[in-house]
């Protein structure tokens, strides 16, 4: 499969492998569309995008359809996105996923699924660091009316799975762990109860574990995290390196998300920690 559009910029090409569609509702007139399995095999996808949209909008929210999904079953699939423009790359190689979905709205942006089953899969990231874009894409997006997205996802479970996060424009540091190039291996996590919208976010952590490229490992992590517009808490904490241990409670309060970076000395925090060893080389990861 292949298509190029040299006047909008963008290509696209595919080797769908083996596909299998289990379709219950096609119905274009109502844009009412309804699968209930899709199984796609030994498939590779690259998306590359050499110009930015200049279509203009009228201000009118678009119509979006209704598509349901029950299951989705993913095996060797490899997907590529390249931006040129904004010279971003991200690379998705899935070994082997299932999604068990319960409804997906987007009319409503609301994604409601049960559980998410995902192994030995690649996931890569790089961009440029540019603040002055960052802002100006957050003022565009801040003066158009959208409806915000709600996310919830009753169980995530993740086994051997690599992620990797670059700023390319960044200069990478010897020691420690780089936040601008970040690289994950033996990545694995089990999440419950887990809901997400643009100021709210809870889930409850059974389970995390991975390797950085710096060294440092976590070799087990339980906890029930929080967050809102005026805190974020982290209870039943119990984070296990190979030299450290810290359990208990840890919360930062403030008055608001705009003001975390403005005024950081008005940061509430509340630590209390039980059976707790915290050795100096996992301190030294992050200075």
């Amino acid at each position: 499969v292949k298509y190029d559009d040299a006047v909008t910029g963008n290509y696209f090409s595919g080797i769908i492998g083996d596909l299998s569609l289990d379709v219950r509702t096609f119905d274009i007139a109502k844009m009412d569309f309804f699968v209930k399995t899709i199984d796609l095999n030994n498939t590779t996808v690259n998306i590359l995008q050499t110009k930015n949209d200049t279509t203009p909008s009228n201000g009118e929210k678009a119509v979006l359809p209704q598509i349901g999904v029950n299951k989705i079953k993913l095996k060797n699939v490899n997907v590529a996105y390249d931006n040129r423009v904004t010279e971003m790359f991200m690379q998705a190689v899935v070994g082997s996923c299932r999604i068990d979905a319960n409804k997906i709205d987007l009319s409503a942006s609301k994604i409601d699924v049960d559980r998410i089953d995902l192994s030995k899969s690649t996931f890569a990231l790089t961009m440029k660091k540019t603040p002055a874009d960052t802002k100006a894409i957050k003022s565009e997006a801040e003066g158009q009316k959208s409806t915000p997205w709600i996310i919830t996802l009753a169980n995530l479970n993740m086994k051997d799975n690599s992620f990797s996060m670059d700023y390319n424009n960044e200069p990478k540091t010897v020691k420690g762990v780089d936040f601008n190039h970040l690289s994950f291996s033996k990545l694995n996590l089990d999440l419950e109860q887990i809901y997400f919208s643009p100021n709210d976010m809870k889930a409850n952590i059974q389970q995390l574990a991975g390797l950085e490229q710096s060294g440092f490992e976590i070799k087990k992590m339980k906890a029930i995290v929080v967050f809102d517009s005026t805190h974020i808490a982290v209870d039943h904490l119990y984070l296990e390196t190979p030299q450290t241990i810290i359990s208990n409670y840890l919360a930062i309060s403030y008055s608001s998300l705009k003001s975390i970076g403005d005024s950081i000395g008005e940061l509430g925090v509340s630590v209390q920690l039980k059976e707790t060893t915290i050795n100096t080389k996992d301190i030294l990861y992050f200075q």
